[in-house]
């Protein structure tokens, strides 16, 4: 992963946990043998001191979506069993986690709107966030979109 992927806020799962960014750095080479490399300190390493190894940005990966860390930022479920799928409300628009051909995929929906223009009736054209797979990816389009962050409200865990 690269540093320009990540913001400060983001979960990302470092050795096997997860952690959440709370700096980007970047370093410049000194000489051209040097190149340049990026480091995060997270909550868990929130100092670069000597004794701490750094925690290199392609280090970091991304955690994949699913239902449970979904859940953790607010989605809830609706629908019914056969067509049951997660939502978040974002102002007036939403982003569901459906089942679409056969994949889970983040989709936007904007509003329908009533001949006035005072009430929404209904959500409809789709946006497909097919390249959006990981956590830190939807908090960053969450964040461009909404200029909030999104930010975990329960921890929900696999059963």
């Amino acid at each position: 992963m690269k540093a320009k992927d990540l913001k400060i806020g983001n979960y990302v799962d470092i050795d096997g946990i997860t952690q959440y960014i709370i700096g980007i750095q970047s370093h410049n080479g000194i000489n051209d043998e040097m190149n340049v490399f990026e480091t995060v300190r997270t909550n868990l390493r929130p100092q670069q001191s000597s004794k701490d190894p750094l925690i290199f940005a392609k280090d970091c990966k991304g955690i994949p979506i699913n239902q449970y860390n979904l859940q953790n930022f607010g989605f809830y479920h609706i629908g019914s069993a056969d067509g049951e799928c997660l939502m978040l409300e974002c102002g007036d628009y939403t982003i569901d986690y459906i089942d679409y051909k056969g994949e889970n995929t983040l989709v936007l929906y904007s509003p329908v709107l009533n001949k006035n223009n005072s009430e929404i009736v209904d959500f409809y054209n789709p946006t497909y966030l097919k390249n959006i797979n990981y956590v830190h990816e939807l908090q960053n389009f969450y964040y461009s979109f909404t200029g909030k962050e999104l930010k975990v409200i329960s921890q929900v865990t696999e059963v």
